[in-house]
């Protein structure tokens, strides 16, 4: 896992510090199988009344429904 870093605004004394934080990546295989990619960024979006799931701007599933797309999602997750 690479390493990054993440703005955190202390609760007590309301100052900003970076702290470094693991980012886990996840293997997303396309709805056709053809394209497998390795993500730490899946989103749902709405695309001319059809829900994409997207990872790093590339589209591997479309589904009719919201609902559809949110159950997958939750299966990645």
């Amino acid at each position: 896992m690479k390493g990054s870093h993440l703005d955190v605004k202390c609760e007590r004394s309301n100052c900003l510090f970076r702290k470094k934080v693991k980012i886990m990546k996840i293997w997303i295989r396309s709805q056709d199988k053809k394209i497998l990619i390795k993500s730490n960024n899946i989103q749902v979006c709405n695309s001319d009344c059809k829900w994409l799931i997207l990872t790093h701007g590339n589209i591997v599933a479309t589904y009719s429904s919201k609902e559809k797309a949110l159950k997958v999602l939750d299966m990645i997750q």
